[in-house]
């Protein structure tokens, strides 16, 4: 992976770590997509940087705390 891949990922999971959801969307392709497995409440994919964004705000409202961090 590249430095401007690894970069770009840690900008993510700061904004994440703010509380900001989906993060910087610039960072974003325009065709990300979400993938909710069958089993899931709201089972599906969304597709897109609004859809995307819409997915985590709903996975944050089932929370009373989250985190997410990078492991390496």
């Amino acid at each position: 992976m590249s430095d401007r891949n690894v970069e770009s990922i840690r900008q993510v999971y700061d904004a994440w770590g703010r509380g900001d959801i989906p993060g910087p969307v610039e960072l974003f392709d325009e065709d990300v997509e979400y993938v909710n497995p069958p089993g899931a409440i709201e089972p599906g994919t969304r597709s897109g940087v609004t859809e995307f964004a819409r997915a985590g705000e709903k996975v944050l409202e089932g929370w009373e705390f989250w985190e997410a961090s990078l492991r390496r």
